[in-house]
């Protein structure tokens, strides 16, 4: 026999009024889902322990209300359940309940308690509420609260618009919400439509991020240069629409281009304005955040290489040099940095793009370049290799020098690069500056 045959009379009319309930255990216990939608979205907010903004979203969906009595109705029976609202705000819910109970024990109108309590729960109570529910904003500091928020929310919201029909803001057709898309700004659209407008996009557009609602203004955000690599990156790299919507109507392999094509084009502009503060793997090609621009070490959370910011090449730890720095800073860079009239604003933002110890380190390195290649110009017995830059002296022989690490021949009386086949003819042509000065200056050649 089921459970349905089974209930009382007044049970059955219960629930012909009241579909929403539950009855269980034979019709000795009964629950309910209580929906609260506030009238206008309400700030959900992540912060710190001292009070700084870690996050937020608006929302109008949360979690139901779980109410749940065991029948007959009598004072203290009822539970009133919720992972979001606080225990002192449930009790208050719950007292109410037992008012309601204690007022028809006084009155003599046990008949039609239930009609009672579960009108108040779905009509009165989130009036009764709604002030203290939703008047302020949610503020909380556990991260996991924030996120199952969050969650719940995105949840809520789906399963409403499945239930209910919509008018596609393209073909302007009503449909089930099962048949089509609701985006994170409201709009909604059937998927033909949606699939149609998204394939254009991408096959078409040379910038992925254009893919977002069509019914929404595109973005132009201003002063770009003037965020922070965490205003920019939550700016750039916000979805306008996720990659678990597109999915719904289109390809795997045309998703996987449409994330490919917005990943390079995001970060290609994001290292205009940060080129330290993130990499490109040199094996795979995946783009990689560098949080700390102080850290050499990069590891591609794609192909896990480990490798140096500097050079591109495998990590070669901290001790050891790079070959040759492909990623250096600029030096107008340096040079901005070194000016007196340059202002603090300025450079405290050259400190996040580049990252202020390698900032440092580069300017210290600069300044002794510098004063080395000074002494260098004032010092009659050192020179610069004309090839290679690296300072040299002479100690003995001829003015023909050749250098053995870059292997080139050069004068070291006027530095001119030699003609590698026959260097000596530099100091043999009549035209040259050092025409017969090949052994001057060697000791014992003074009066030759």
């Amino acid at each position: 026999m089921t459970e349905e045959t089974e209930l009382p009379d007044d049970l059955e009319v219960l629930r012909s009024i009241y579909p929403e309930i539950q009855l269980k255990n034979g019709g000795r216990e009964l629950a309910l889902e209580i929906k609260l939608k506030p009238e206008s979205k309400i700030n959900v907010i992540l912060q710190s322990s001292v009070g700084k903004e870690l996050g937020r979203f608006q929302t109008k969906y949360f979690e139901p209300l779980r109410f749940h009595a065991v029948l007959p109705m009598r004072v203290g029976v009822a539970e009133i359940e919720s992972s979001w609202i606080s225990l002192d705000l449930l009790d208050e819910m719950k007292a109410k309940i037992n008012n309601l109970v204690q007022d028809a024990v006084e009155t003599d109108m046990m008949d039609s308690l239930l009609y009672t309590v579960i009108d108040y729960l779905t009509v009165d109570l989130i009036q009764d509420f709604h002030g203290k529910l939703f008047n302020n904003d949610i503020k909380t500091e556990s991260e996991s609260y924030y996120e199952e928020l969050q969650q719940t929310s995105h949840e809520q919201r789906l399963l409403n618009f499945a239930t209910d029909r919509f008018t596609c803001s393209i073909c302007l057709d009503s449909y089930d919400g099962v048949d089509g898309l609701l985006l994170d700004c409201d709009h909604a659209f059937c998927k033909p439509c949606f699939k149609e407008y998204a394939i254009q996009i991408i096959n078409n557009s040379d910038d992925a991020s254009k893919l977002q609602c069509p019914n929404c203004p595109i973005p132009n955000p201003k002063n770009l240069h003037l965020k922070t690599t965490s205003e920019l990156r939550t700016i750039l790299f916000t979805s306008k629409i996720t990659k678990s919507t597109l999915l719904q109507v289109v390809e795997p392999e045309l998703v996987e281009k449409y994330e490919s094509l917005r990943h390079n084009f995001l970060f290609e502009k994001f290292q205009q304005y940060y080129p330290f503060s993130c990499s490109k793997c040199p094996r795979c090609s995946h783009w990689v955040f560098r949080d700390d621009v102080d850290d050499k070490l990069v590891i591609c959370d794609h192909c896990k290489l480990a490798y140096c910011f500097e050079c591109n090449h495998s990590w070669h730890g901290t001790t050891n040099y790079c070959g040759s720095k492909l990623n250096s800073i600029p030096y107008e860079i340096i040079e901005e940095m070194l000016q007196d009239d340059t202002l603090e604003s300025r450079k405290e933002k050259l400190s996040q793009m580049y990252g202020r110890r390698t900032l440092k380190l580069a300017i210290d390195a600069f300044i002794s370049e510098k004063l080395f290649r000074e002494a260098v110009e004032n010092e009659e017995d050192l020179m610069s290799c004309p090839k290679c830059s690296t300072v040299v002296t002479k100690s003995d022989g001829c003015n023909k020098m050749k250098y053995s690490v870059c292997s080139f021949h050069f004068c070291y009386l006027c530095g001119e690069l030699l003609d590698t086949a026959n260097p000596y003819t530099h100091f043999t042509d009549l035209k040259s500056e050092c025409y017969g000065k090949l052994f001057e200056g060697m000791p014992g050649t003074e009066d030759l």
